[in-house]
């Protein structure tokens, strides 16, 4: 699919060099019909860390005010997808927080839910309030119902929607849900031995729009089987962090999450270079 182009508005030196790290960005759209453009409603950069045998998951939250790529000015990070696609995405988050971003998985959500039935549906905790709200949604008409409960079992539509709820509580506890959802989907596939894999990733890879190559693919799978980088312990973190940020309600773009930039840089990259404490690692919400 799509190629990343160089970006022309970071130079490569700036940005954070972790050795034995794959990064890709994991991008969300909610694609609707007869839409040419959509937003990404889900930004994640998903850390293969070999160095310190981890996996490590960052949501970028959309509502971050930032300045986006090649557009002179500053709006909310979701708008970077729908000026500019793929490329003004990456180039916005690598000249923000100077982070190097190699390769990108795009899904819109019906594959989303392709891929949650394809692995036998997933298990999550479900909190009281949180199977309250798929009750009673009001106006935003929730189609599934799903029980509170630890471990509940969700199929694609239920996974779908539980990682959407949003008007509960924030964007940050809904980024938390889908790092949940994320972790669960990796736990189940972790439990496939390799020629069920296979198949799995037979179905599933043509659905996703990425600029890795077959060839690329197989070589992190195969990979990932010899390390057994599927058992990994998965870490997580969200930015704008805890106390780095102010809500503002900036003319022309609206409720905004105003960062402190430099600060959210460091803690991104320590993040990553360092290994996580897998029962502290920054999952905070706001």
């Amino acid at each position: 699919d799509e190629e990343l182009s160089d970006n022309a508005y970071v130079d490569a030196t700036d940005l954070a060099q972790i050795p034995d790290q794959i990064n890709v960005l994991l991008i969300g759209v909610d694609a609707r019909e007869n839409e040419d453009a959509s937003r990404s409603d889900t930004m994640m950069l998903v850390t293969l860390d070999n160095k310190n045998k981890q996996i490590k998951l960052t949501s970028f939250l959309r509502d971050s005010f930032v300045e986006i790529a090649g557009r002179n000015y500053w709006s909310k990070l979701n708008s970077a997808y729908f000026r500019g696609g793929i490329q003004t995405l990456s180039d916005t988050l690598e000249l923000n927080f100077k982070v190097d971003i190699q390769y990108y998985a795009l899904v819109d959500f019906e594959i989303f839910t392709t891929i949650v039935d394809s692995i036998g549906g997933i298990n999550v905790d479900v909190t009281e309030r949180e199977s309250y709200y798929t009750y009673h949604s009001g106006s935003v008409n929730v189609p599934v119902r799903i029980e509170a409960g630890e471990d509940v079992l969700l199929n694609g539509e239920e996974a779908l929607w539980y990682s959407r709820i949003r008007y509960l509580d924030s964007d940050f506890q809904r980024t938390q849900r889908q790092r949940k959802v994320i972790t669960a989907i990796v736990e189940k596939a972790s439990t496939k031995n390799p020629a069920e894999l296979y198949s799995l990733a037979e179905k599933v890879i043509p659905l996703i729009k990425t600029n890795m190559s077959s060839t690329q693919i197989i070589s992190l799978g195969l990979a990932a089987l010899k390390n057994q980088a599927y058992n990994y312990p998965i870490v997580q973190h969200q930015i704008p962090a805890n106390g780095t940020w102010e809500n503002q309600n900036i003319s022309g773009v609206g409720a905004s999450l105003v960062m402190d930039l430099e600060e959210n840089q460091k803690l991104l990259h320590k993040f990553l270079a360092e290994k996580q404490s897998v029962a502290q690692s920054p999952t905070t919400t706001n």
